[in-house]
């Protein structure tokens, strides 16, 4: 059971922030973050340590992504993959809030996907999966398939970019997690792009979501260049 102190903690950082406080959302999220606490004692989960950290650093990324996605046109029937799932953020709180179509934790680490397996389970996510592979060994199976594809710090998009995009159908969204805005450059290799932004104490997110591959543009020379 996660102490009272936690639970409290949860909900008065959710209030101030302005997020849903559904009850079975706060029970859920609640229940992960006290299985992430346990786990994170006999393995590297995530650098945070505190409840206060791990809400105001990667839990509360979820509850805007989930507001971000219901605003795309992603298919109710589409298959989405968090590529280098981890801890779970944001996929675990994300799916809690936004369960639309399936969800596929992509996590490599025997430990990490079997952390990720027991979440899964306890909290009895809907459509929720976990794929214990690298994303290399994922691609040719999956090639053309994803309505979503989303990654948090799995790696610079610059390379995130050429490896995600071949797993995309072609009305799919890459979504990147960064902490700046989309630089111009993008918007000569994505016929579509939409972003979002929100404000944590003094820093600002951002979300974008690219769509649509131009055919013509010579995307390698718009990622390395300067």
């Amino acid at each position: 059971m996660v102490p009272d102190h936690n639970t409290e903690k949860i909900t008065a950082f959710l209030r101030k922030q302005n997020c849903t406080q559904d009850e079975t959302v706060l029970t859920k999220l609640t229940s992960y973050l006290a299985l992430l606490e346990k786990w994170n004692r006999v393995m590297n989960l995530t650098g945070l340590r505190t409840i206060d950290a791990i809400l105001s650093d990667l839990v509360l990324d979820s509850f805007h992504l989930a507001t971000f996605l219901s605003t795309l046109p992603l298919s109710d029937q589409g298959s989405a993959y968090d590529l280098g799932a981890g801890s779970g953020l944001p996929g675990i709180p994300l799916r809690l809030l936004w369960q639309q179509g399936s969800y596929y934790l992509v996590e490599r680490g025997a430990k990490r996907a079997t952390f990720l397996r027991t979440v899964v389970s306890r909290l009895s996510l809907p459509q929720t999966f976990v794929l214990e592979q690298d994303v290399t060994t994922l691609l040719p199976e999956k090639k053309g398939k994803a309505h979503l594809v989303l990654a948090r710090a799995f790696m610079p998009w610059e390379k995130l970019i050429p490896l995600a995009s071949p797993l995309l159908a072609q009305t799919g969204f890459l979504l990147i997690m960064a902490a700046h805005p989309l630089p111009e450059k993008l918007h000569a290799i994505f016929a579509e792009t939409t972003t979002f932004s929100y404000h944590i104490g003094e820093k600002t997110r951002w979300f974008w979501a690219l769509r649509s591959l131009s055919p013509t543009a010579p995307m390698q020379t718009y990622l390395t260049e300067k």
